[in-house]
């Protein structure tokens, strides 16, 4: 019990928990080359916590999540945030991270960059944390300032989710608010036309003023 009545709680604040929640529709790399996830976050009413992760997953977690740092299962593979608050001995948390691949390890070979020294991530009040992708970069944004950069290349079909952990710490590990915003544009050729060798045909629709259309090819004019 707490003053926040529209949050999800992760983990309460005991030693020993891990939780985590995933969205069950996917996203496709190869035709959605930009997103955005917002979401308020809080770690608090312990002694300290382990963290919250933001992931995309190739394969969502099935049943309770168990395992490594923040939660994050062994067999995950993907790409994560991660909102670090327990120094495993790698560089001066609290730290905001981005790490690929299987096995989330701190101290491992697939930490793409961190920053450092971020004390602001406990707090007894929510935060807003921002998630940006576009074509491989993805960027991290705390209360809208801009703390960390990193490049992803791949392009699979993920699920997106949070998970946390306690550890041998004691935090309560909760979100609210949580938005993803995805540009997966729509296209239509217009209706089906049938021609023969060498002739010419128009083809196209309406197109909608939200998005912005590029198109090439041997013998296409406009």
């Amino acid at each position: 019990a707490d003053n926040f009545s529209d949050e999800i709680v992760l983990t309460n604040a005991s030693g020993g928990q891990s939780g985590g929640i995933f969205y069950n529709q996917s996203i496709d790399l190869s035709t959605c080359y930009q997103w955005k996830v917002e979401f308020d976050f809080r770690m608090w009413e312990g002694s300290a916590a382990d963290g919250i992760a933001f992931c995309f997953l190739d394969v969502p977690p099935t049943g309770f999540v168990s395992g490594g740092g923040v939660g994050i299962p062994a067999t995950s593979n993907g790409v994560f945030v991660i909102l670090d608050t327990y120094d495993n001995g790698c560089g001066t948390n609290p730290e905001i991270q981005i790490y690929q691949g299987i096995n989330y390890n701190e101290c491992g070979p697939g930490m793409i960059n961190r920053a450092q020294g971020m004390s602001f991530l406990r707090s007894s009040n929510y935060q807003t944390c921002r998630v940006e992708y576009n074509s491989g970069v993805i960027t991290v944004y705390v209360n809208n300032n801009l703390y960390l950069t990193g490049t992803y290349n791949a392009s699979f079909v993920g699920y997106m989710g949070f998970t946390a952990s306690t550890g041998g710490s004691t935090d309560k590990h909760s979100l609210k608010n949580v938005r993803i915003f995805a540009d997966i544009a729509e296209a239509e050729a217009g209706a089906d036309v049938t021609i023969c060798s060498g002739g010419t045909a128009q083809l196209g629709s309406a197109n909608n003023p939200t998005y912005t259309y590029s198109w090439g090819g041997a013998n296409l004019s406009t």
